[in-house]
């Protein structure tokens, strides 16, 4: 399977039919529908309807009071990698002593058994991006994943989803510590550069290769992940704080062209222009902890609204374990409370980090052909108080907001 985008999931036909009624349904891309009915069957939304009735065969779930919107996603986590209740550190993310490590996979170090996958879908977070850290410059590729399955290849919704690059002081004082290159701002660019160019020229190599068969080329594992990322098959998932380097970050995709999603984006707001006339993706925080540092100094809630205010498309994350997934629809909050517009921070926790991920055709709203990956609340899903009742998973009922949680399926 080695270097093919990987689509899976666990629809089955011969899953029950069950249908949502009475519900307010928040679609996130068609409105709002009152008094609503939601029937999925064989994992995917069949359609929304205001008829109450149930038909035959369907078991019937009553929402009545309830909200009803689509599983939460944060586009940009550690979960599986850094696990809860072993204890981890940065170096459990990224490879100490390599530089540019553009073959590892996320993919192969995720662990499903992992409790903050329960935990994540008793908040009604049913995607997650989980990408490597950010010691090393390129760390390898990002997986997009379902957060209930037993093993991977059941929670597994696309592969690579990008390829983790990070910038500025996390590679930089990671090398310096070791008295190693890079150790400058000036020295993590250059790592970027010279390994896109080797790939480029790796690519040409390859090319002439393919027409002449005495052209031999052997096979660059690292040097083919780039090839693909400059060919536009997914985006530089970019670790970025300072305005500095993101404008770098920008100079090194117009070089050498890629696209890019930048994540955090810290200082995001203070560039917000230079960012929607490129019409860059960021997936802004986390936003909860203390602005003390380099990296931090100008941290705001009200990044998300400045960028969304220039049209860029925002995603919000936890950074999980920084802060636990479960606090995404907090973070949410806590944006519109310095500005952000209300829907969309909602659509900053569905269909923007779908889009980000590259699955917005399965996930991010209640549209019909999509995953039933359904959340059932007691009330608006950015007020604190609110509880989650119910969460179905490729329209399986996996947890309940009484903390009970139905077993895993093969």
């Amino acid at each position: 399977m080695n270097g093919q985008i990987l689509l899976s999931g666990s629809h089955t036909e011969a899953q029950p039919g069950i249908a949502i009624i009475h519900g307010t349904v928040h679609t996130i891309t068609r409105g709002t529908l009152e008094d609503h009915t939601v029937l999925t069957r064989g994992g995917v939304i069949e359609e929304s309807t205001p008829s109450p009735s149930v038909p035959d065969g369907y078991q019937a779930i009553d929402a009545r009071g309830r909200i009803v919107m689509p599983g939460m996603i944060d586009a940009h986590t550690h979960i599986g990698l850094c696990e809860e209740g072993v204890g981890w550190d940065s170096s459990d993310l990224s490879e100490a002593v390599e530089p540019a490590a553009p073959a590892l996979r996320g993919l192969d170090a995720v662990n499903p058994g992992d409790m903050a996958f329960q935990e994540a879908v008793a908040a009604g977070i049913t995607t997650v991006g989980v990408a490597p850290g950010s010691d090393a410059v390129i760390g390898g590729s990002c997986v997009a994943i379902k957060t209930h399955g037993r093993v991977l290849h059941e929670m597994l919704l696309r592969e690579p989803c990008g390829l983790k690059i990070a910038f500025g002081r996390n590679p930089q004082f990671h090398f310096r510590e070791q008295k190693k290159y890079p150790s400058t701002r000036m020295g993590v660019a250059g790592v970027l550069r010279e390994k896109l160019a080797e790939a480029r020229n790796y690519a040409r190599k390859r090319e002439r290769a393919h027409r002449d068969p005495e052209q031999f080329c052997e096979t660059d594992l690292a040097l083919e992940v780039l090839c693909r990322m400059l060919r536009r098959e997914f985006p530089a998932r970019v670790h970025v704080a300072n305005a500095e380097d993101i404008a770098t970050v920008l100079r090194i995709a117009d070089e050498f062209g890629f696209d890019v999603v930048l994540d955090h984006a810290t200082e995001g707001h203070l560039v917000p222009s230079l960012l929607a006339e490129r019409h860059v993706p960021c997936v802004v925080g986390p936003m909860m902890v203390a602005g003390k540092s380099p990296q931090t100094r100008n941290l705001t809630f009200r990044t998300p609204a400045a960028l969304a205010r220039e049209g860029v498309p925002v995603a919000l994350t936890t950074d999980h374990p920084v802060i636990p997934l479960k606090l995404l629809p907090l973070q949410a909050a806590l944006a519109v409370k310095a500005g952000l517009d209300e829907k969309a921070a909602l659509r900053a926790i569905t269909i923007h980090p779908a889009e980000i991920l590259g699955v917005a055709n399965r996930v991010g709203s209640l549209e019909p052909g999509k995953d039933a990956d359904v959340v059932i609340l007691t009330g608006n899903p950015l007020d604190p108080f609110t509880n989650v009742v119910a969460t179905l998973v490729n329209g399986r009922l996996v947890c309940t907001g009484k903390g009970a949680f139905a077993p895993l399926h093969t």
